[in-house]
């Protein structure tokens, strides 16, 4: 739905929380297809998905927040 209005930015709080593993993969699969089409600011705790489609991580972790 979100994506139907073609936005230029997606913001995602932790998309993959209470999913399965099956559609945490649909997931990381689609936010890897928007690459370079959209920005997408996305919260997550799994860093295996972070690390797999993220171009910049930015970390926050109780201090000032660190780009890696």
């Amino acid at each position: 739905m979100a994506l139907a209005g073609e936005p230029a930015m997606l913001l995602l709080d932790e998309p993959m929380a209470g999913t399965g593993p099956e559609s945490s993969r649909e997931i990381a699969t689609l936010l890897g297809t928007l690459n370079g089409q959209i920005t997408v600011l996305l919260v997550e705790h799994d860093m295996d998905v972070v690390f797999s489609i993220a171009d910049t991580i930015v970390v926050h972790r109780h201090s000032p927040a660190m780009t890696m």
